[in-house]
């Protein structure tokens, strides 16, 4: 079984346009939070299978570390529907560091 993942051919204009924008929105607070920290950091929001898109990504650009939030998922689901940290961590050419609430 596969992740299920949402892009511009499987949703309406109005609800995929909704959803680009609040993740936008989420970029831009999240990297405003590390900037008044003192930490540079990059973003961007991408279309696609979110595990697969991290990683090329990643790759792409040559960073050397990803930050992920951890999902709270429990060993049943990950088992079922797969995990997006576990799959970026086994996969990517960089260190990756999963952090929780």
């Amino acid at each position: 079984m596969g992740n299920t993942y949402y892009s511009s051919e499987t949703l309406s204009a109005g609800i995929y346009e909704g959803l680009t924008a609040r993740a936008h929105h989420v970029l831009e607070g999240s990297k405003d939070q590390a900037q008044n920290q003192g930490i540079t950091v990059e973003g961007t929001a991408k279309n696609g299978s979110p595990k697969h898109m991290i990683v090329k990504f990643a790759k792409v650009n040559n960073y050397d570390l990803i930050v992920l939030g951890k999902s709270g998922t429990n060993a049943i689901n990950r088992f079922i529907l797969g995990s997006t940290s576990e799959y970026v961590a086994r996969n990517a050419n960089a260190h990756v560091l999963v952090v929780s609430e």
